[in-house]
């Protein structure tokens, strides 16, 4: 944390996490997605090589698919993507460098790219200098290499990956031989799919087993092992993706204040 004096916007980057509060499955918590976008953003601090600062996750947005399980919380797409924007207009007024998003739930993606391509849009039309970009980045964005890694291929929701990411957070102290016992349960007694729906809009309680999509457990029990494997090479690709998005329009449009 820094008061605003001790704060250098013009050369550091505002690392913005997005989640969600929405059911993951029978033991994931419902902050799964934010819990995940925080942590992400929090080491990325550290893995990048210029300065940063984590703002304060976004918790609430759309979750349709989700909105007839207990607590989860849906606002609608033209308020989240409202709410965004102003939030990122925020940022750039404060004169960062840069606003990285960094998101962890799915079904926003389309709307963060809308809203972030109309906030960098809208400088170059207002033909402000220097012009600060806003770059979005996913946390599940690496799943071909996750698969190349644990050589299993990662499910679509509350599945065996965002399993093991929150058990790199919350380890033992959440994951007690009670809800591990409760997961094993429930993995043997059900078959998991891991299709894409053929139709769009149809509710998770009706194309899925209690909100998961794709197989519920890890490759091997070896549970913080691979969640430590999952959780370098995720941040690994997302510090990389973050540095090229950055270099690659720096270097073409960025001018000294």
């Amino acid at each position: 944390m820094l008061s605003y004096q001790e704060l250098k916007p013009q050369s550091t980057v505002a690392l913005l996490p997005i989640g969600c509060m929405e059911q993951h499955g029978p033991v994931l918590p419902l902050e799964t997605d934010s819990l995940i976008a925080t942590h992400a953003c929090r080491r990325l601090h550290s893995a990048l090589s210029f300065p940063t600062y984590v703002y304060p996750t976004i918790h609430y947005t759309t979750t349709t698919p989700n909105a007839d399980y207990a607590g989860t919380v849906s606002v609608s797409y033209d308020i989240f993507r409202s709410y965004l924007k102003q939030v990122l207009e925020g940022l750039l007024q404060s004169g960062f460098r840069a606003v990285a998003i960094v998101n962890a739930h799915g079904s926003v993606v389309s709307a963060i790219k809308e809203v972030a391509f109309s906030v960098v849009h809208n400088q170059f039309k207002e033909l402000r200098e220097p012009v600060r970009p806003v770059t979005c980045h996913n946390i599940f964005d690496c799943d071909d290499q996750v698969q190349a890694l644990l050589g299993k291929a990662p499910g679509r929701h509350a599945e065996w990956k965002e399993f093991l990411l929150v058990h790199g957070i919350l380890g033992e102290d959440y994951f007690t031989a009670e809800r591990l016992e409760r997961l094993r349960t429930f993995a043997a007694q059900n078959c998991f799919s891991n299709e894409f729906p053929p139709v769009l809009g149809i509710p998770m309680e009706h194309r899925s087993v209690s909100g998961v999509v794709g197989d519920p457990l890890p490759p091997s029990e070896d549970y913080a092992g691979q969640a430590e494997a999952l959780w370098n090479l995720s941040i690994d690709h997302l510090s990389k993706s973050i540095s090229r998005s950055l270099e690659s329009f720096e270097v073409r449009f960025s001018k000294k204040e």
